[in-house]
C-alpha cells in the first residue's frame, strides 16, 4: 500500500509539471501529450503488476507464519527453543526446531510407565514416552504450508528402546525381526517389530529421514496408555522365572526299577550313577538374569551362587552363562550376555561318533546305520554271549590231571585275551564311526534320560529342571562344566580319543545332560533373540519419530 501511494503521488506531481509546460509548447509539439498518456496509462499499471507478486509473497508468508505457530502449540513448553523467520520474497517460513537424544528414566520412577495421549506433530511419536532429553542440535525447515511441518526424529539407543518396550509389555514380532536382519535398511516400510498384547503394531519401520541421511534406521511408534500391561511390580524383561517339577531329577525312584534301568547292557560298561546332590531347599521358584560380563544374578538373593561366579582359570561359568542365555532365548527373553562365537561354532560341530553312543548305551545299534555289522565283528558279537564250558562236567566224575588243568587255564586266558581284543577292536571301530550333529545326539540323550526316569519330558522342560539344579548344586555345576570342556577339547583336537571315551564311561549321565545344554546353545542362532542381537549390532542408535 505504501508503494501504491508513492507511485500515485509521483504521477500527480509529474502531471502538474507537464500541464504547465504544455501551455507553452502545445503549438510546437502537438504529439507530446499522447506520449505522456502512454507512460501514464500503460507504464504505471505495468509497474503495479510487477509489485503484486511481492505483495502476494508477503501476505502468504504471514498466513504460513500464523499457521505454523498454531501447529506448534503442542510444543508450547519449548517456545524458547523454537525459531520462526518469515521470508517475504519467497513466501515461506523458516522453522528452527530442537533435536534431542533421548533415554529412558529409572524403572522405579513413576513417569517411566506414563504414556502421553496428547496431540503431536508428524515425526514426533517419541514424545509418547516420558524420557530424559538431551539437546543435540537444531533442525532447520522451510515450509510453505503448516502441513509440511515435521518434528525432528529423536536419536535413541536401539537396544535400550527395545528393552524399555519389553518392560511395558510389548511383544516382539518374529517375522519382522527376521526381515530386518536379512533386508537391513531396505526393510519395507510399515514392517512391524513390536506389537501390543492384542497384536496391534506398536513399533514399525518408518520412511527414511531425508533431512538427515546418515544410514540410520528410521522407526515410528504408536501406543495408547491402555495398551501398557506392565508396571513396576512386573518382572523385568531380562529376568526369567523357573518353577520346574523336580520329580524327573530328584533321584526318588523305585529301587527295583532303578536296579533294572541301571543294569549294564551287553555293549555297555557299567557306569556309576549321576552324582548330583538331592535338593534340600524349600524354594520352589527362582529368577535369574545374566549381565553383559556373564555374571549370574538370582532371586531370591539368599541362594548361594558362588559356584556360578566368574573365576580366573575356569571355563565352567562361561559354559553355564551361555546355557542360561540360550534357554532364556528359547523363551524369548533378551539377556545382556553375548554367547562367545567359539562356543556357538562348537555347538554346530559334528563331533560325537554314533558308535560311541551305542557303546555307552545311549542309543541302539539299529539306530546307528549298523556301524558294527560289517562282517568283521560278527563272530565277536556271537562270542560275547557264549560261556566257556569245561570238557569234564564235574570233578566228582573224574580227577583232573595236570595237563587238563593247564589246558583249562590256557583256554580261559586265551578267551579273556580274545574278548579283550574284540572289545578293543569294537572301541576302535566306534571311534571311527560316523559323527553325529549335536542336535541328533541330544535327541538320543533325551530319550535315554526319559527311559531312565520313566518320564516323557521335552528338551526345554529337562533343560529348565537342569538349570534349576545347577543354580543350587555346586557338584553338578562342576561336573557339567568339566564334561563340556572335555567335549570341546576333543572336537578341536582331531576327534574323540580312547581316553576321552573312557572318561565318558565314568559319567554317562553328565554327558547326556551336557548334550541337552549344548543343543540349546546350538538353536540360539535361529532364535528371535539372535535376530534382535544381530540388529543391535548393525544399528547401535536409531531415529525414532
Amino acid at each position: 500500500m505504501i508503494a501504491m501511494e508513492l507511485i500515485l503521488r509521483a504521477l500527480q506531481l509529474k502531471r502538474s509539471r507537464r500541464s504547465s509546460d504544455n501551455e507553452h509548447t502545445h503549438s510546437l509539439f502537438p504529439m507530446s501529450e499522447s506520449a505522456a498518456d502512454i507512460i501514464t496509462y500503460i507504464g504505471v499499471p505495468l509497474a503495479v503488476i510487477g509489485v503484486l507478486p511481492i505483495l502476494y509473497n508477503v501476505v502468504r508468508a504471514y498466513i504460513v507464519y500464523f499457521e505454523v505457530k498454531s501447529r506448534l502449540k503442542v510444543m508450547r513448553n519449548r517456545d524458547g527453543e523454537i525459531g520462526l523467520v518469515k521470508n517475504y520474497f519467497d513466501g515461506d517460513v523458516e522453522v528452527k526446531l530442537p533435536k534431542f537424544r533421548v533415554a529412558s528414566l529409572d524403572r522405579e520412577d513413576s513417569k517411566y510407565w506414563m504414556i502421553s495421549d496428547g496431540e503431536m506433530l508428524p515425526g514426533g511419536s517419541w514424545e509418547l514416552f516420558s524420557w530424559n532429553r538431551l539437546p543435540s542440535g537444531k533442525n532447520v525447515q522451510r515450509v510453505r504450508s503448516g502441513s509440511q511441518l515435521r518434528q525432528p526424529q529423536a536419536e535413541v539407543n536401539f537396544k535400550e528402546l527395545i528393552t524399555y518396550l519389553l518392560d511395558l509389555g510389548m511383544i516382539p514380532d518374529t517375522q519382522g525381526w527376521k526381515s530386518l536382519r536379512s533386508s537391513g535398511i531396505w526393510t519395507p516400510i510399515e514392517t512391524c517389530l513390536m506389537a501390543t498384547s492384542d497384536k496391534q503394531p506398536m513399533l514399525s519401520v518408518a520412511p527414511l529421514d531425508t533431512l538427515d541421511l546418515n544410514g540410520r534406521l528410521s522407526l515410528k511408534a504408536q501406543l495408547h496408555h491402555t495398551q501398557v500391561t506392565n508396571d513396576k511390580s512386573s518382572q523385568a524383561p531380562d529376568w526369567i522365572r523357573l518353577a520346574p517339577k523336580l520329580e524327573n531329577m530328584s533321584g526318588a525312584e523305585d529301587p527295583e526299577k532303578a536296579k533294572l534301568q541301571n543294569a549294564p547292557k551287553p555293549s555297555q560298561e557299567p557306569s556309576p550313577p549321576f552324582q548330583a546332590q538331592p535338593m534340600t531347599s524349600n524354594i520352589t521358584e527362582v529368577e535369574y538374569t545374566v549381565n553383559a560380563k556373564g555374571l549370574v544374578s538370582i532371586e531370591p538373593p539368599d541362594i548361594d551362587i558362588q559356584h556360578l561366579q566368574l573365576h580366573r582359570g575356569t571355563s565352567t561359568t562361561v559354559w553355564l552363562s551361555s546355557a542360561f542365555t540360550a534357554y532364556a532365548a528359547s523363551q524369548n527373553v533378551l539377556m545382556a550376555y553375548r554367547i562367545p562365537e567359539s562356543i556357538l561354532d562348537f555347538s554346530h560341530s559334528y563331533s560325537v561318533p554314533c558308535g560311541v553312543l551305542v557303546l555307552l548305551g545311549i542309543t541302539k545299534e539299529s539306530d546307528s546305520l549298523h556301524w558294527g555289522q560289517d562282517g568283521r565283528y560278527g563272530v565277536c558279537a556271537a562270542s560275547r554271549g557264549r560261556k566257556w564250558q569245561p570238557s569234564i562236567s564235574s570233578p566228582a566224575q573224574a580227577p583232573w590231571t595236570k595237563e587238563e588243568v593247564d589246558k583249562v587255564v590256557q583256554e580261559r586266558g586265551d578267551g579273556r585275551r580274545q574278548k579283550q581284543g574284540e572289545h578293543e577292536a569294537r572301541i576302535a571301530q566306534a571311534l571311527q564311526s560316523r559323527c553325529w550333529d549335536v542336535g541328533v545326539v541330544a535327541q538320543h540323550c533325551l530319550r535315554w534320560l526319559n527311559e531312565r526316569t520313566g518320564q516323557s519330558s521335552t528338551r526345554e522342560e529337562t533343560v529348565a529342571e537342569l538349570i534349576y539344579r545347577v543354580i543350587q548344586d555346586e557338584q553338578l555345576t562342576a561336573s557339567l562344566g568339566a564334561m563340556l570342556s572335555l567335549w570341546k577339547s576333543w572336537s578341536e583336537n582331531g576327534g574323540l580319543r580312547r581316553s576321552d571315551f573312557h572318561a565318558l564311561q565314568q559319567d554317562v549321565e553328565a554327558f547326556a545332560y551336557s548334550a541337552l545344554l549344548l543343543a540349546s546353545i546350538r538353536d540360539f542362532d535361529e532364535s528371535l533373540v539372535a535376530n534382535m542381537q544381530a540388529c543391535f549390532d548393525e544399528w547401535k542408535d536409531v531415529r525414532l519419530g
